[in-house]
């Protein structure tokens, strides 16, 4: 069983390796079956007026 609680929501101007824009990075604890006490990044880039994945990452 996953179990997920958020650690929090940052905005970016800017990112290392990308274009000046908006994103957001929002961060996870997380445990996993076989991997406990992860934490997991989603980073996220508006485009369009959307809001899309750019990034997923498990640490």
């Amino acid at each position: 069983m996953n179990l997920r609680a958020e650690l929090g929501v940052k905005e970016y101007a800017e990112l290392s390796g990308a274009p000046v824009g908006e994103y957001l990075v929002i961060q996870f604890q997380t445990d996993f079956q076989n991997k406990k006490s992860a934490t997991e990044t989603l980073m996220l880039s508006k485009s369009s007026g959307k809001w899309l994945p750019v990034g997923y990452f498990i640490k």
